[in-house]
C-alpha cells in the first residue's frame, strides 16, 4: 500500500519516495567492503582499512622525508663514501649491502615507527642503487599485529625468527629467496580488480621490494651470485635498523659477530654505543657490557641530522661502521668473551 499525507485543503495526496543519489563507489570503499572478513590462518581480524591507509602513510611520509633536508643531509654523510670500509669498497661485488634487518620497529600505528620505517625505505634503495639482484629483507618485533605483518609483507619484508638480537651474520642465508607468499592485502586487491575491472589509484611499489605486474604478482627475480671463496661472514652485508632499541639488543648484536670477518660487514643504525656505554659506572655493569664497550673503540659513528619537525624521532640515532683499520689493531685478547657479559635475556 502507498503511503499518503493529508493536506491543508482536506485532500489526500499520494506520498512518492525520493530516489537517493547514487554515490560512485570508489577502488578504496570496494576493497573495505570486500576485506573486513578476511581471516588468516590462526582466524585473526585483518583490517583492511588500516593496512590500506598505513601504506599510505609510509609512502607520503617516505615522499616528504625524500624531498626534505634532513635526507639530503643524510645522503651526505661520511660513512656512505669512505672507501676504508669494506660496505664501500671499490670491488663491485663488495659494495652493495645484501642483508637488512629491522628491528624493534614498534606497532605501525605508531607516526614515530612509521617515519623510522618510512627512512629506512630510502636507505635500502640509497644503498641499492644500480642493483639488480634481489635483497634480503627481514624484520622482527614482538608487539607486531597481524595488519602490521601485511602492511610489512607488501613492502617485501618477511618476519623472522625472535633470537632477542643474536643474528650472527655466519648463519644468515646467503641468498635471497625468489619470491615470497603474497600478503592477503595484496591478494584481496586481485579479487576486487577481478571483480571490478578496476586498478588501484596509488602504486605502492618501490624499487627495493619484488617486481609486480599491475595484476599484483610477482616476476622472477634474478638472484646474486656471490663470487669466491669468503666464509660465510665476509660474503654477507648487513645492515641491522634498530633505533631507539634496548641496550641488550646493540649487546647481543655485537657478541653474536664478535670477529673481524663479521664485523667489518656490518652497518648498524641505531643508539650512539658511545653515549649508551657512557652511562654505565659502575664495576660490575662494565664487566657485564664489556662487549658493548670494546665495540664503542672499534666502531667510528656518524650522527643523523635533527629532524626539527619531530626531533623525537631519529634523535641519538647514528651509523656505525666498522674500519679494518681499527679491527687489524687491537691485540688478540679483544675478541676474547668473558664470563659474565651481558646474556641473551639481560637487561
Amino acid at each position: 500500500m502507498q503511503p499518503t499525507t493529508f493536506r491543508d485543503n482536506g485532500d489526500w495526496t499520494l506520498v512518492t519516495r525520493r530516489h537517493k543519489k547514487k554515490i560512485k563507489t570508489t577502488f578504496l570503499t570496494q576493497f573495505q567492503a570486500n576485506c573486513y572478513d578476511i581471516h588468516d590462518v590462526y582466524g585473526n581480524n585483518l583490517s583492511a582499512s588500516f593496512i590500506a591507509s598505513t601504506i599510505k602513510d609510509i609512502e607520503r611520509i617516505k615522499l616528504r622525508l625524500e624531498n626534505s633536508g634532513f635526507w639530503t643531509k643524510v645522503k651526505s654523510l661520511q660513512c656512505w663514501k669512505m672507501e676504508k670500509y669494506t660496505l664501500f669498497s671499490s670491488s663491485p661485488h663488495q659494495r652493495k649491502v645484501s642483508h637488512f634487518y629491522c628491528l624493534g620497529l614498534g606497532k605501525l600505528s605508531s607516526f614515530r615507527s612509521k617515519m623510522q620505517f618510512s627512512l629506512l625505505l630510502l636507505i635500502i634503495e640509497f644503498l641499492r642503487q644500480d642493483t639488480f639482484s634481489t635483497p634480503i629483507l627481514k624484520t622482527y618485533d614482538p608487539v607486531y599485529t597481524v595488519n602490521d605483518i601485511e602492511v610489512l609483507k607488501y613492502f617485501g619484508f618477511d618476519i623472522c625468527s625472535n633470537k632477542n638480537g643474536r643474528y650472527a651474520l655466519s648463519e644468515l642465508e646467503s641468498c635471497p629467496t625468489a619470491a615470497t607468499s603474497r600478503p592477503l592485502f595484496e591478494q584481496s586487491v586481485n579479487q576486487i580488480q577481478n571483480t571490478a575491472g578496476e586498478k588501484p589509484a596509488t602504486n605502492f611499489h618501490t624499487p627495493s621490494s619484488p617486481e609486480r605486474t599491475p595484476a599484483g604478482t610477482i616476476t622472477d627475480i634474478p638472484k646474486p651470485n656471490f663470487q669466491g671463496d669468503e666464509s660465510a661472514s665476509a660474503s654477507k652485508q648487513v645492515l641491522f635498523y634498530m633505533p631507539h632499541c634496548m641496550r641488550i639488543l646493540y649487546n647481543n648484536i655485537m657478541e653474536s659477530n664478535w670477529n673481524k670477518n663479521s664485523l667489518k660487514n656490518i652497518l648498524l643504525v641505531g643508539n650512539s654505543f658511545q653515549n649508551t656505554t657512557d652511562k654505565i659506572l659502575c664495576k660490575q655493569d662494565k664487566k657485564k657490557w664489556s662487549i658493548l664497550i670494546k665495540a664503542k673503540e672499534l666502531v667510528d659513528e656518524y650522527s643523523l641530522p635533527n629532524y626539527q619537525a619531530h626531533d623525537d624521532v631519529f634523535n641519538d640515532t647514528v651509523v656505525h661502521v666498522f674500519s679494518e683499520d681499527k679491527l687489524n689493531k687491537v691485540p688478540i685478547s679483544t675478541w676474547k668473551i668473558g664470563e659474565g657479559v651481558a646474556q641473551r635475556h639481560g637487561h
